[in-house]
């Protein structure tokens, strides 16, 4: 996940998702920012009590982005649109968003696993 700002109503709404890949042994990365100061420190705790997520914080220049990466079986399933992890983003607000089901040699995995890699190490 890439996403600029996080909150607590975000976190909240996935928590049960997140318990639940933690249980199965799952792994993932969680990128933020802090953009205009708006993710909130709490929902950065609660995630940080995951084992299984690497999260870091882009501290340099405007991050703004929101892209969701996840695999499924052979294939990722790519969202990129305007929902960051809030409680309004995921379930109040009017957010336009695109998914796309890619195979790992396709040219927009790679250049989208390839950007959110080098923005996870520059954090």
């Amino acid at each position: 996940m890439s996403v600029a700002f996080v909150t607590t109503g975000g976190v909240a709404a996935i928590i049960n998702t997140l318990s639940s890949l933690a249980k199965k042994g799952i792994r993932g990365k969680i990128l933020v920012s802090s953009y205009l100061s708006f993710t909130q420190p709490d929902a950065l705790r609660r995630l940080m009590q995951f084992k299984n997520i690497d999260l870091r914080i882009a501290v340099e220049g405007s991050f703004h982005s929101k892209g969701y990466l996840f695999q499924s079986g052979p294939l990722y399933n790519l969202i990129i649109g305007s929902s960051n992890l809030t409680a309004t983003a995921l379930g109040v607000n009017k957010e336009w968003n695109l998914k796309v089901s890619l195979t790992p040699d396709s040219a927009l995995f790679i250049g989208a696993h390839k950007e959110f890699q080098r923005e996870f190490e520059d954090a």
